[in-house]
């Protein structure tokens, strides 16, 4: 497969795609090897090493205007397999280029997709090579240009760069966490599968639970939030803010930073530290609230239908009813989106009938930072208890859940196989070098067996039932 796509990329590198009119690009840009990605964190469990791809693709402006937009997308690297498609939205960018195209949210893809995904990474309308402003959390942009980039990945099928099931998956963490709820939403309402889903904190509730968080009299230093929510919410609403000035809402000094970040003079972190500059120059605490002129703070934090709470409350994603499995995952401590926008979003989905849906905190104390990784396990635990992988041979191919444990394990493992492997069930226990060091075949009843005899070290299980499981197993 690499070499196949270092020859296409040199073929297509300046041209259209022939046969594919919303692909304008795409070109191999690395990959990794199952090795490699397992050496990153010991936690991973890859299944796959993994090719990166860039892709250009058309979609449209907020103006329906004709639009380039980039993204990344991560394919398994192995032949006549077929994988789910997961479809990943990235967390908020510094500037244009902070996406998944140019940076290391390429690893992220590579360690996604190694546990049997063909992973989506947009980059988002107004970043990348999308020109103009960001439209930062805009649901509607969010949802068709990441929705646009899935039809364009989906066209590589038929040039043989990949081979997609009829499973697809939807995630992303921080804005990704909104951005996977309005993509989820979008797919339904326009009537395509999704197998399950699971946004991860994000702020749901603009014009609620994330007002109330970053208006309040309480300490925030991500005050750069506001002044990027500000401008998406007058750019995308010119019926209810034309009037709204940057220099109407912000006073004037603040008003000047939010203007450069505006023209990218500056990036998120540098207005971000210009406005806590600003705001602890005497020694106070950083409550963004006092950037607001006093009038327009008045309104939002009292009037629901000031126009400024009218278009914060077009960026919820919070209040519909979605007829597939979603999961919310966030932290208590989060110190940048609150939990609350789970637990809320968690109530108005079920009062709206959803049959399953659900919040979980994976980490109490994990702040917006730490709380990822813990969040990114949860995810793809989560997932894999729908995955399928479809094989040449047509077997049905999951990832080890909770079919065997304890995992690391001191010679015994006991199984918890459900109905479905059928009445006898193959084990086979692989080194890494891929030596079977132990085979053995067990009704679904029997509960535990002894392996002490392979020694220490990592190693590999394989199930062979209705279909076949493989998990990582450490025995020490």
């Amino acid at each position: 497969m690499k070499k196949l796509f270092l020859v296409l990329s040199f073929i297509f590198v300046t041209g259209f795609l022939v046969n594919g009119q919303d692909i304008v690009n795409y070109k191999y840009l690395k990959s990794y090897t199952k090795e490699q990605i397992n050496e990153i964190n010991s936690l991973i469990n890859a299944q796959y090493g993994m090719d990166i791809y860039y892709l250009e693709y058309t979609t449209k402006k907020l103006n329906a205007d004709r639009d380039t937009a980039s993204g990344m997308f991560a394919v398994p690297a192995i032949k006549n397999t077929k994988f789910p498609i997961l479809i990943y939205e990235h967390g908020t960018a510094n500037d244009r280029n902070s996406v998944p195209s140019k940076d290391d949210n390429q690893v992220l893809a590579a360690v996604l997709g190694s546990y049997g995904y063909i992973c989506v990474f947009p980059d988002y309308i107004g970043l990348g090579i999308s020109k103009g402003l960001h439209p930062y959390l805009d649901p509607k942009s969010e949802s068709w240009a990441t929705i646009d980039m899935l039809k364009a990945v989906k066209k590589l099928k038929d040039e043989k760069v990949l081979n997609y099931n009829n499973q697809l998956f939807v995630t992303g963490y921080s804005q990704g966490g909104h951005a996977a709820m309005a993509t989820s939403r979008g797919l339904q309402d326009i009537q395509v599968e999704v197998t399950a889903s699971a946004p991860m904190s994000g702020p749901y509730s603009i014009s609620k639970e994330m007002k109330s968080f970053t208006l309040s009299d309480r300490e925030y230093r991500f005050c750069g939030y506001l002044g990027s929510v500000f401008l998406s919410a007058k750019y995308v609403h010119p019926d209810l803010l034309a009037e709204l000035s940057v220099e109407d809402a912000f006073k004037p000094d603040f008003a000047k930073i939010v203007n450069r970040f505006a023209s990218e003079e500056i990036d998120l972190n540098t207005m971000n530290k210009a406005m806590i500059n600003l705001l602890s120059k005497e020694g106070e605490k950083i409550i963004p609230n006092r950037m607001l002129k006093d009038e327009v703070k008045q309104k939002v934090l009292e009037d629901p239908e000031y126009s400024l709470n009218k278009a914060l409350k077009r960026m919820d994603v919070c209040d519909w009813k979605p007829e597939f499995p979603l999961k919310m995952i966030y932290c208590k401590a989060d110190d940048q989106v609150t939990y609350r926008n789970a637990v809320y979003t968690d109530s108005l989905m079920k009062v709206n009938g959803a049959k399953d849906v659900s919040a979980v905190d994976v980490f109490s104390a994990g702040n917006h930072g730490s709380c990822f990784n813990f969040a990114l396990l949860n995810m793809l635990k989560f997932f894999g208890e729908y995955q399928k992988i479809e094989t040449s041979s047509n077997d049905n191919v999951t990832l080890a859940g909770n079919e065997f444990y304890p995992n690391p394990s001191h010679g015994i493992i006991n199984f918890n196989l459900p109905n479905t492997f059928g009445s006898k069930v193959k084990v086979r226990i692989l080194n890494l070098e891929g030596k079977v060091v132990f085979e053995r075949i067990i009704g679904t009843q029997e509960k535990t067996i002894d392996i002490s005899q392979i020694g220490k070290g990592v190693f590999f299980v394989v199930l062979n039932g209705n279909g076949v499981t493989r998990g990582k197993l450490v025995v020490y």
